[in-house]
């Protein structure tokens, strides 16, 4: 909402559309054959027969914002591996980054890993794809990157994960 006033302020026209699929992986969205229309829920952009892929690609972006992390990290995804999140990152990069710029997200920080809702493994993984994330953003220095992994995990425990490693990037 921030974002649309903003630019009604400025006297600037867009289109907003949320493409997000929730309970999805980057792997699986990235799929030719990953079909939206067919999950049963509503999503007004999805039109039988299109991948979500062909869905973005006929609104001709502008600009996307990309947030993954969420699910690949909880346990939904059985293929990633070290390094697998990165190279999907890179997968789509490199689908979508023509003529469009692309601002990516990591997904914030677990609140705890005490709570009975968040096992270790759990949290390994949230902080193992927040530095896949990061590894692609400093190996690809022309993409826009917003660490809301290292921003939440800041606000809650009052501390900077990174700031006291020795690859703390800026």
């Amino acid at each position: 909402d921030d974002l649309r006033n903003v630019c009604r302020t400025l006297g600037l026209t867009f289109e907003y559309t949320n493409m997000a699929i929730g309970g999805s992986v980057l792997a699986q969205t990235m799929q030719d054959d990953f079909y939206p229309a067919t999950l049963g829920r509503d999503l007004p952009w999805a039109e039988e027969g299109k991948s979500w892929k062909q869905s973005i690609h006929d609104k001709n972006p502008n600009m996307i914002i990309v947030s993954f992390g969420m699910n690949d990290g909880g346990g939904l995804s059985n293929t990633l591996t070290a390094g697998t999140f990165y190279q999907e990152l890179l997968s789509f990069h490199n689908e979508f980054s023509t003529g469009c710029i692309i601002n990516y997200m990591n997904d914030i920080a677990p609140k705890d890993t005490t709570s009975k809702n968040t096992s270790d493994v759990f949290y390994r993984n949230k902080v193992s794809l927040a530095q896949e994330m990061r590894d692609f953003a400093n190996t690809n220095r022309t993409i826009n990157f917003f660490d809301s992994f290292r921003l939440s995990h800041l606000l809650q425990f009052g501390v900077d994960e990174k700031a006291y490693t020795i690859d703390s990037y800026s």
